[in-house]
């Protein structure tokens, strides 16, 4: 009796389609030489990658992904776009800049504004007592 490996009807059916992913050929039809042996892919160098472990030194620690914005740069928005609490929106602008520098918080574009808006409100409002102080000096 033939063993089931020599049987005529095993040996007629067709190999299923398995593919290995690249080549779309299927498992076992492959010759030796339609693929690069592990030996002559070692002559190209290795690309480095980076691991979690190793940080680039210039950016801060941020390994723990901040999800929460900075108060005080929120704050500093809204009193500088109040614009009579401009000066205090400006001092709060800086400080929170510095807090999220240094604790990778969220909320860097919001104190970068209030920076912006206080000292246009200070200059406008230098600007305008200027004028005042100008016109006023020319009716006498």
């Amino acid at each position: 009796m033939a063993s089931a490996a020599e049987s005529p009807t095993r040996a007629a059916r067709p190999e299923p389609f398995l593919t290995d992913g690249d080549d779309f050929k299927p498992l076992g039809t492959a010759t030796p030489g339609d693929r690069p042996s592990a030996a002559a892919t070692t002559d190209a160098p290795e690309e480095t990658v980076s691991t979690r472990t190793q940080r680039d030194p210039a950016r801060p620690n941020t390994s723990k992904r901040a999800t929460r914005t900075n108060r005080t740069a929120i704050w500093a928005l809204v009193l500088s776009l109040l614009g009579i609490t401009a000066p205090i929106g400006l001092i709060l602008g800086y400080r929170a800049r510095s807090t999220i520098a240094r604790t990778g918080e969220l909320g860097g574009p919001f104190a970068r504004v209030a920076i912006w808006i206080g000292w246009l409100y200070i200059i406008v409002l230098v600007a305008a007592l200027g004028t005042y102080f100008w016109i006023s000096g020319q009716g006498s």
